[in-house]
């Protein structure tokens, strides 16, 4: 009978293996049989694990969201040259019959304010939600407030305390900047728009 058959001999479990802290892993233990049969079923060797030691601040997601937003930025600023660029080099019989990569174009464009004002806001949630993690959290988890105490290490990494305070001064300067833009910036001459009332246009 099975149960009168020799148990398992059974070793240790290894220490978990993961490729990065607060992860799944794996850890091992040797199993062997020392008779010609042994007692069924067989003990695992394997074991799912999670590594321990883990630090309490998690903000890969912030920060993926981050470079996503700065990336796009980027890609918006080289559809915007390269636009420029064709726009320059064309002549006025060349927009009587709009093909349709300027229409595309001047669809991109049109809705460029409103892109851009839509990455900036998240931008900007970004980034403060990145800042009151590194900075503040740390005082909010001693004042007892729960909600902080999942980010209360992140003081502790100075080069994520670093980075959260160059992307705050990276986005006070883009603002700035277009704020100054705004107010310096004059509307060409030749740059009609004719403002619509009730019964036809106002000149």
């Amino acid at each position: 009978a099975n149960s009168d058959l020799q148990a398992y001999a059974v070793g240790p479990w290894t220490p978990c293996s993961c490729y990065q802290q607060c992860m799944r892993g794996l850890r091992t233990r040797v199993v062997s049989c020392t008779a010609q049969r042994c007692r069924e079923p067989k003990p695992a060797e394997l074991e799912v694990c999670v590594c321990a030691h883990c630090a309490a601040c998690e903000v890969n997601m912030r920060l993926m969201l981050l470079a996503g937003i700065y990336l796009a930025q980027a890609l918006i600023a080289f559809l915007v040259f390269v636009c420029y660029l064709r726009a320059t080099h064309g002549t006025e019989d060349d927009y009587i019959q709009l093909r349709i990569g300027q229409r595309i174009s001047g669809f991109f464009n049109r809705m460029l304010p409103r892109l851009l004002k839509l990455l900036v806001l998240l931008q900007l949630f970004q980034v403060l939600w990145l800042f009151n993690d590194t900075w503040l959290s740390i005082y909010q988890f001693e004042l007892g407030l729960q909600s902080a105490s999942a980010m209360k290490d992140c003081w502790a990494c100075l080069e994520l305390r670093q980075g959260s305070l160059v992307a705050l001064s990276l986005l006070l300067f883009q603002i700035l900047m277009v704020a100054c833009v705004k107010v310096q910036a004059r509307k060409p001459d030749w740059l009609y728009a004719p403002k619509r009332v009730s019964g036809g246009f106002v000149v």
